[in-house]
């Protein structure tokens, strides 16, 4: 990894550096290399790039198939507004996201005349 960056984590580092690697050289669909593989070019921890995996797929850049691999996301998807065409359930799944709903608060009150106008 490159030393004029050790203000930042070393996850971090690796997380820009693949992002660009994607933005750059992979398409849709292409396989990362396998987490040994990173650990091994990069010269750093399993757990440093699992992190760094993590994140990528966080921020919606990579998708991971369970026995298959690591995977680029379809970039181009991300940014289309598909509220339209399919649910947002639909959106997360395509990306390799699981949906969560959470109830943040729950309670009842008074509409006053502009809530009133938006509910009817």
């Amino acid at each position: 990894m490159e030393k004029g960056l050790k203000k930042q984590p070393l996850y971090n580092q690796l997380v820009d550096l693949l992002k660009e690697k994607i933005e750059m050289e992979m398409e849709a669909n292409d396989m990362l290399p396998s987490e040994r593989d990173l650990t091994n070019r990069y010269g750093l921890s399993r757990t440093t790039v699992r992190l760094a995996l993590q994140e990528l797929e966080k921020q919606g850049y990579i998708y991971r198939q369970h026995g298959k691999g690591t995977f680029v996301s379809d970039l181009s998807k991300q940014a289309t507004n598909l509220s339209g065409t399919y649910s947002f359930t639909e959106q997360m799944i395509s990306l390799g996201k699981v949906p969560v709903t959470k109830i943040l608060e729950f309670k009842v009150v008074e509409a006053n005349k502009y809530l009133a106008s938006q509910l009817s």
